[in-house]
């Protein structure tokens, strides 16, 4: 009927729908398509999109197959109801679905990593001191036991129980700084994601930056930050167009300079955040993409004016890449 084809298709989202019998003929089209498909109309899936050519139209569309009627034996006379929609569009639905997805996860993430990093600086420095001053105190072999003097037997209870609450605290703190972990990795897959990969790579990056700047003298605590911190090296290409990003073969000079700007749109993403794991991912962002000749981009840095941070992650990048 004409009141249940206005009610499942859309002039904006450009979805139709066809009846076809046994033989693939079309017997009503809320378009007015006519004619017989080249395809089976029972090999289309009911609950996936695929890609087919309809009629004599030139671009492809993504067809669906819904559920039959049951009542007038519909199914017995072997009909079936196909939906269409231009894959064009229904590609930009989906991507605007995924952006949808990547920005919330993104501002989320960010809001966690930042209050997780303020709440580590303020909760940690005291109470490791505390947990050293507990530690140094109990050297002395002040316990409940050893001593006639009241005053001393209740500073040695008063330890005990600081010494406690220390150690659940500074436990708090490492499932704290897991959890962080765990949300950087996930803001570097999306960045990844948009390019449509695995995330491995960026996995690989992280490890080698780990390595190469352990290598390179730095401290255990601030080779894992940048083993962190390299993970969101690629996060501004959630701002760069499908049209560039997507594109296969060789681009032209405008689409080069376009796909150069994720470097900072990564960092305007990752700035105005105070958290030091937070300021050197902004830092890798911005200035993977430099040369040590001055021939890179965004700023055209030589040398050692690159940030040894970025500097560690395009070797690992490029290597890993290679």
């Amino acid at each position: 009927s004409r009141d249940w084809s206005s009610d499942v298709c859309s002039s904006d989202l450009q979805v139709n729908a066809t009846i076809v019998n046994a033989t693939n003929e079309i017997l009503f089209d809320t378009a007015g398509k006519k004619g017989k498909l080249n395809f089976s109309a029972s090999d289309v899936s009911d609950n996936a999109l695929s890609s087919y050519q309809w009629l004599d139209e030139k671009e492809p569309y993504h067809v669906l197959r819904a559920p039959v009627p049951k009542a007038g034996n519909f199914d017995g006379m072997g009909w079936q109801i196909l939906v269409r929609q231009p894959t064009a569009v229904a590609q930009s639905t989906i991507r605007k679905l995924e952006w949808t997805i990547i920005g919330g996860t993104l501002a989320i993430g960010l809001v966690f990593i930042v209050l997780g990093a303020t709440l580590l600086r303020v909760i940690s420095v005291p109470l490791e001191q505390m947990a050293r001053d507990m530690e140094a105190f109990g050297k002395f072999g002040v316990t409940h036991s050893n001593t006639k003097f009241a005053w001393v037997r209740e500073i040695g209870y008063l330890s005990a129980s600081l010494q406690a609450m220390a150690e659940r605290i500074l436990a708090s703190q490492a499932q704290l700084k897991a959890t962080q972990r765990e949300i950087v990795r996930a803001l570097g897959r999306a960045g990844e994601y948009r390019d449509g990969d695995t995330g491995n790579h960026v996995m690989r990056v992280s490890h080698c930056c780990y390595h190469l700047s352990t290598l390179a003298g730095w401290s255990k605590d601030d080779a894992e930050m940048l083993q962190l911190a390299s993970q969101m090296h690629d996060i501004g290409k959630i701002g760069i167009p499908d049209s560039v990003l997507l594109k296969k073969g060789a681009l032209t000079e405008v689409e080069r300079a376009i796909i150069n700007q994720h470097a900072t749109i990564g960092a305007k993403i990752l700035s105005g955040l105070n958290s030091p794991l937070i300021e050197m991912a902004n830092t890798v962002a911005l200035h993977h993409h430099e040369r040590w000749d001055g021939g890179g981009y965004p700023a055209g840095l030589a040398g050692k004016d690159i940030p040894e941070a970025a500097r560690i992650t395009a070797i690992c990048d490029v290597f890993d890449a290679l």
